[in-house]
């Protein structure tokens, strides 16, 4: 697959990736994952992290625990089996800018 990479596609991507995000955080909750769904989330942090960290060698630096954290959730996931996850009250930091549904900052 050939993605277009023109102007303003970079943001397009990024705000359908923001949407994918929101849309999956308000569909989710601890009975409802999978460690199949687990990974995939995983991975897709790694991804994006590792886009962000194209940015510059400090970007790179603060990402680089991403991956090791992403590996540890998966792991914690695979040992909990589904539906086993406790609730978390974290959600998106205060001051983003978008918010999904279930995550506003507003209601953390």
């Amino acid at each position: 697959m050939k993605l277009t990479t023109g102007p303003g596609r970079l943001e397009a991507l990024a705000e359908e990736a923001v949407v994918a995000a929101c849309t999956l955080a308000d569909a989710a909750g601890p009975s409802r994952w999978s460690a199949d769904a687990v990974e995939d989330v995983a991975a897709a942090l790694e991804i994006l992290a590792g886009a962000l960290a194209q940015l510059d060698p400090e970007c790179a630096e603060i990402l680089s625990v991403v991956p090791i954290a992403a590996a540890a959730v998966v792991e914690r996931a695979e040992q909990a089996g589904p539906g086993r996850a406790k609730p978390s009250t974290a959600g998106l930091r205060p001051g983003r800018a978008r918010r999904c549904a279930r995550y506003s900052p507003l209601t953390v």
